[in-house]
């Protein structure tokens, strides 16, 4: 499972309030990685609630960018 909040987080702490051992909010809510495996139902039920619709869940589990992917990448030697 992947987890993160997209821009729009309002910090207004719900997120925080129904599971700390994920989301940690200082202006804006953060996610604490390592603690995702266990905590899938408080997760969801915080995405669920989240009034901003920022927490964006995948039952996915891949990285975001591979560091050793071209994509990005401009080849001038085209």
């Amino acid at each position: 499972m992947r987890v993160w909040i997209d821009e729009g987080c309002i910090g207004c702490r719900l997120c925080e309030e129904i599971c700390p051992e994920v989301f940690q909010v200082d202006e804006t809510a953060s996610v604490i990685e390592e603690n995702i495996p266990g905590n899938e139902e408080a997760i969801a039920e915080a995405a669920g609630e989240c009034p901003v619709e920022v927490i964006i869940v995948s039952e996915e589990n891949f990285d975001l960018i591979d560091e050793d992917d071209d994509v990005g990448v401009i080849d001038d030697e085209l």
